[in-house]
């Protein structure tokens, strides 16, 4: 709906951005970095910076409806805390870990043979690198997968609960699989057009993750 709306701005479909993103949101709080795509989509440099406040204010009233229809989805949780505990806001999450802001969780999300990312999904590998690689093959959507991945990694590795409960792999991280893979597709997009013995390489190193 995001590139649908940068294509084509129209009422409808920023009323239906909206009803995702508050789902999104409501579902699990971590995807309010879901937020950045729409509002980074398309921006790369200065100018597209004003080109994108421009497309803004141009639709404003759109803009308006759809942060509208993005409210009314809390207002529905809200009306529901209230007829269950009497409140319109209740924090169902009394009792839990919190977060480490200080980034003290990092390396063992990524490596930890506890449970990590890295090593029991190296596949995101391929991920990761694709966003590097999308700044040469699709430099206007570079920063806004950039800024997510940063931003939704360091939320979650923040969270005290580092490997987030029993499950197998990172499970908190499963949602972002969906954005995640895109560039995995520029990554397999630039393998295919790269010489044989990168292709050997690449092929060997994920042998071994697998393997191991």
């Amino acid at each position: 709906m995001t590139i649908k709306w940068h294509e084509r701005p129209n009422t409808k479909t920023m009323c239906w951005l909206g009803f995702a993103l508050g789902f999104m949101i409501l579902l699990r709080g971590s995807e309010i970095v879901a937020l950045s795509i729409p509002m980074l989509w398309n921006v790369w440099n200065k100018e597209s910076w004003v080109n994108k406040w421009r497309l803004i204010w141009d639709n404003r009233v759109q803009l308006l409806l759809g942060i509208s229809c993005f409210m009314i989805v809390p207002m529905i949780q809200m009306l529901y805390w209230k007829y269950v505990t009497g409140q319109f806001i209740f924090f169902s999450y009394q009792n839990t870990e919190g977060f480490d802001w200080d980034g003290r969780h990092i390396l063992k999300v990524l490596f930890s043979y506890k449970k990590s990312w890295i090593l029991y999904t190296p596949m995101i590998i391929l991920s990761i690198v694709g966003i590097f690689i999308m700044k040469k093959l699709a430099r206007p959507h570079y920063l806004t997968f950039l800024v997510f991945f940063l931003a939704h990694f360091y939320l979650i590795s923040s969270w005290a609960a580092w490997w987030q409960g029993g499950s197998f792999g990172m499970r908190y991280f499963v949602e972002s699989y969906a954005v995640m893979c895109i560039p995995m597709g520029f990554f397999v997009r630039w393998l295919s057009h790269s010489r044989i013995w990168i292709k050997g390489i690449t092929y060997l190193v994920l042998q071994a993750f697998f393997c191991f």
